[in-house]
């Protein structure tokens, strides 16, 4: 499992979409939502995207209302690019939504007119998700109403449902430096990428790969950015976000970047040493030990039972590299992580392991 859960849930707001493997769905009405893109089986890997909600009309002109068969119901939209018509995207209703799995059940089909319009027509009255397919590619976007909570659309019969427009994004942003796999010896590394047309503002996302440091994000009109707070010795990957002068998303790399730093004064990662992941241990008087990290000056620990509703350690702050627990566990399974600090900024993290209590 990936650093510590703070880490894990503060990335999740700020990234605001996530990436799975299959279709997924969208919210409806004029709610702001965030949206989730999945690539379909056999796709080429994860990626981060998102889609936004427009203030564009519903539709153009020539996307005059529908109305459906007795019994049936329909829904109508518009798909957008850059602000503009997006002609011959295809376009699902789907009965399920999973965010592995992709769409279930039963599902209804539309294709974008010239003008961007659709309309998804004949459809049983139920909740359905929307996917939206990215051009010619295996992805496709789906809105959600919440953290990986796909929204509903609910189609009534006889009626014909409005779906607020979407803008979507391509994903053949080029990426220069550094290349996939690449070493560099360089804890500020210059992070280059290919100019995209239409773009005013690129957004760059530098994460550990697997554990470390938190996620940085660096805004810029220019095609290269260094990291903001140097990296460590680790695996890190990177993307990069393209908007247009509106701050909409036009383009994103197709997937993240993969490369290795080296030759820095410590690592990006703590190795947790006791109690090794996986062990059985005893509940009583039980000891914490982790490698020491030479960067920090603090050191953070998190501790929580499964399914503990209130962790046993909240990051509890302490100087040296281990940490007696004051209470007597109780049978069952624990997760654990660490986090490494300097100067008050986060440096180094443990994965999230597990041990059991006999």
């Amino acid at each position: 499992m990936n650093n510590s859960l703070a880490v894990k849930m503060a990335l999740l707001p700020f990234m605001g979409a996530f990436v799975v493997a299959g279709c997924n769905s969208s919210s409806g009405g004029t709610s702001n939502s965030s949206v989730v893109a999945a690539n379909t089986a056999g796709g080429s890997g994860d990626v981060t995207t998102t889609a936004a909600p427009t203030e564009e009309p519903l539709r153009s002109n020539t996307g005059a209302q529908v109305k459906p068969p007795a019994g049936l119901g329909n829904a109508q939209g518009r798909v957008l690019w850059n602000e503009k018509p997006a002609s011959g995207i295809k376009v699902q209703l789907c009965e399920t939504v999973s965010f592995i799995g992709g769409c279930g059940g039963k599902t209804f089909t539309a294709t974008t007119d010239k003008d961007g319009n659709y309309t998804v027509d004949k459809v049983a009255p139920g909740e359905y998700g929307l996917a939206v397919q990215v051009f010619d590619t295996d992805t496709f976007v789906y809105p959600t109403s919440g953290i990986l909570s796909a929204a509903k659309y609910t189609i009534v019969a006889g009626e014909t449902l409005d779906i607020r427009a979407t803008n979507l994004f391509k994903t053949d942003l080029q990426t220069i430096s550094p290349k996939v796999g690449e070493t560099v010896k360089s804890g500020t590394p210059e992070l280059s990428w290919k100019p995209y047309q239409g773009a005013t503002e690129y957004e760059v996302r530098l994460s550990p790969k697997g554990s470390g440091a938190e996620m940085q994000s660096m805004k810029t009109s220019e095609t290269k950015v260094a990291p903001e707070n140097p990296l460590l010795n680790g695996d890190y990957k990177w993307e990069v976000v393209a908007r247009n002068a509106n701050g909409v998303k036009i383009a994103e790399t197709r997937s993240e970047t993969p490369f290795k730093v080296a030759g820095q004064a410590g690592s990006a990662k703590i190795v947790l040493e006791s109690p090794r992941v996986g062990t059985s241990v005893v509940g009583n008087g039980l000891v914490l030990k982790w490698q020491k990290h030479p960067l920090a000056d603090v050191y953070q620990i998190y501790l929580n039972a499964e399914n503990g509703k209130t962790p046993i350690l909240s990051f509890e702050e302490v100087q040296t590299n281990s940490y007696t627990v004051s209470k007597t566990l109780e049978s069952g399974l624990y997760f654990w992580s660490v986090n490494a600090k300097r100067g008050g900024k986060q440096v180094a993290a443990s994965e999230l392991e597990s041990f059991r209590v006999k």
